[in-house]
């Protein structure tokens, strides 16, 4: 069974019948509630969602969120909008925060259940209302339309506009910044033309480790991108970005940089630098609409690109514009394309822990005017993660990896991990590039690993997980093996050899390397946890040419009027050996590129 994003269920309230309805009693005045507050809870995006609603007699007094770990500016901002909302109302039948639906709905769950702790109908309250709003019919005109404001969108705006183009940016969700509230903020930048040919080395050993054949990478476009990094940095210090040297600079052999902004204490690196452009975007007078979704491009008789057709709760939008720059992600979020574009993918349970609003909404925009796509695709990744259904384990795991004292934070690295028939597969202290290119091109899923002399607050979180097909016990390696399903005589010499590689701190199977040999314990309790592979963004899109972006059709000609950038179009990079820090640095290149040749300079 295959698990496609972090907690795509709620807890018992269905998202159909939370958007309807008024809930009026049939008395007015008369008794509806017992008066009193009431507290209840439900899971959120991140953990446990806390709500406590307050009753008069007849109406809901309060909604307040208590307590909650869900992301800032994403996830917080349902936790903002939805209470005042549903005292507004009386009302469960408000709409939910674009990009932060199981927020939303973790609020909405627990004010239907302080509903009926207090005696009221949560069904009342969610029952249709007969007004139909009408949609405003609007029309709007800039030189530039942006759809998608994350690092690659707010770039193109900046650059277009810094050459005179009036723009108006579209952004689905809530709020701005897309996959960047996920990101540190490292940027990989190639300082001179004296450090090319070592890095395009390097870029060469890291593709040998990808399992499978590809066209690319373009290494004249990849050398062309990486020599515009430097000058992409002093861009950004221009605007008021500090960039230094980078965390986990030695995770991988060419040089990152982190960006750091005043202010912003909530935001991550990234996000920091888009705020940053964003402002000053606005103050250029920037056209800004969120919650609204580019649906359609518009086209003339010489199929060139004029303009989009876009949509939010309260209008609809056609916006004519001399080009049009697709920003608006890759498909992560979107089971269907996974499946059909990421076949090995798709084949594994896996987590996607991208932003929600990356459904490939550009590419279905894109091919329906004659764009062609990218034969083949793969992903971004990040640290390998559990299981959806362990989030809520996972979340408090990585809490106490946080403060382990590892060299390396990620846990697995210093055990054994075997896959579906108790055999280990590969060496587990590579890097998560690598880990995932391994877990997903071998196709022995599902994978897991053995824990074990752990402190016993982390065998408690275990315990929680045991009972879910996702976490085995055993007091001994051979019980372990039967809970797990292994063949036991097969489980039992795997872990004797590796057990043999930690006390020899040597590993000539696989070649680990002896800080990832941790030390094995001889009595249990042993754990087998499961790992899948995760991974933040996608690596395919649409073809566009080198110089400035433009979106290419089938035989090679140009798409005039339109542009595709950061996730839309960055397969030509890479076969599957990702760089870390290099995906924000393409993004914002090829944002800026486009930008400029959009608002007419070459």
């Amino acid at each position: 069974m295959m698990k496609k994003s972090v907690l795509t269920g709620i807890l018992s309230i269905s998202l159909a019948c939370l958007l309807s309805g008024t809930g009026m009693s049939e008395d007015a005045g008369s008794p509806v509630y017992t008066a009193g507050t009431y507290t209840a809870t439900a899971q959120g995006n991140n953990g446990d969602v806390i709500v406590e609603v307050t009753f008069t007699d007849t109406e809901i007094a309060s909604v307040e969120v208590t307590e909650h770990g869900e992301t800032p500016g994403i996830g917080d901002l349902a936790v903002e909008k939805l209470p005042g909302a549903i005292v507004e109302s009386q009302s469960l039948a408000v709409d939910t925060v674009s990009g932060a639906t199981n927020t939303s709905n973790a609020i909405l769950s627990c004010v239907a259940d302080c509903v009926e702790q207090a005696g009221g109908s949560a069904d009342a309250l969610m029952e249709a209302s007969s007004a139909q709003k009408e949609k405003e019919q609007i029309e709007l005109e800039a030189d530039v339309v942006v759809v998608g404001s994350g690092l690659s969108g707010t770039s193109a705006a900046m650059s277009a506009m810094q050459q005179g183009a009036s723009v108006i940016m579209l952004e689905k969700l809530a709020t701005t910044g897309g996959s960047a509230w996920n990101s540190e903020g490292l940027f990989l930048t190639i300082e001179s033309d004296d450090t090319i040919d070592a890095a395009i080395a390097d870029w060469k050993l890291r593709q040998e480790t990808s399992l499978a054949e590809s066209l690319y990478p373009d290494y004249d476009r990849l050398t062309d991108a990486l020599l515009d990094t430097d000058e992409l940095i002093d861009w950004f210090e221009d605007m008021g970005a500090d960039y230094s040297l980078g965390l986990y600079q030695e995770m991988d052999s060419l040089p990152l940089m982190q960006a750091n902004v005043e202010g912003s204490e909530q935001a991550k690196g990234c996000a920091k630098v888009i705020e940053l452009m964003m402002n000053k975007l606005e103050e250029a007078g920037m056209q800004l609409y969120t919650q609204t979704s580019a649906t359609e491009l518009i086209t003339d008789e010489n199929q060139a690109v004029t303009g989009v057709y876009a949509s939010s709760d309260e209008a609809d939008y056609t916006i004519h514009a001399n080009a049009v720059i697709l920003a608006c992600g890759g498909f992560g979020a979107n089971e269907q394309w996974v499946e059909e574009l990421l076949p090995n993918i798709a084949a594994n349970d896996y987590m996607y822990m991208g932003v929600s609003g990356n459904t490939g909404d550009g590419m279905t925009m894109a091919t329906a005017v004659g764009a062609a796509v990218y034969e083949d695709n793969y992903i971004i990744p990040c640290p390998m993660g559990f299981p959806a259904e362990l989030y809520g384990i996972d979340a408090k795991f990585m809490k106490f990896q946080e403060g382990v004292g590892l060299e390396d934070p990620y846990i697995c690295k210093y055990y054994l991990m075997v896959n579906k028939d108790g055999e280990r597969f590969m060496n587990e202290g590579v890097s998560y590039p690598d880990a995932n290119v391994v877990m997903i091109g071998t196709a022995q899923a599902p994978y897991y690993t053995l824990l074990n002399n752990l402190p016993q607050e982390w065998n408690d979180v275990l315990e929680e997980g045991l009972g879910t097909g996702y976490v085995f016990k055993g007091d001994t390696i051979e019980e372990l093996a039967e809970a797990a399903g292994f063949d036991v005589d097969t489980f039992v010499e795997t872990v004797d050899a590796y057990k043999k590689a930690v006390a020899d701190q040597n590993d000539p199977e696989f070649g680990k390397d002896a800080e990832y040999l941790s030390e094995f314990a001889e009595e249990g309790p042993y754990y087998l946890l499961q790992y899948v592979p995760t991974f933040t963004g996608t690596l395919g899109g649409v073809k566009t040419d080198e110089q400035t972006n433009q979106v290419l059709r089938e035989d090679g000609s140009l798409i005039e009027g339109l542009y595709a950038v950061g996730e839309m179009s960055n397969r030509s990079y890479y076969n599957q050996g990702y760089f870390t820090g290099s995906a924000l640095s393409f993004a914002s290149i090829s944002g800026k590129r486009a930008g400029a040749a959009a608002a007419g300079v070459e």
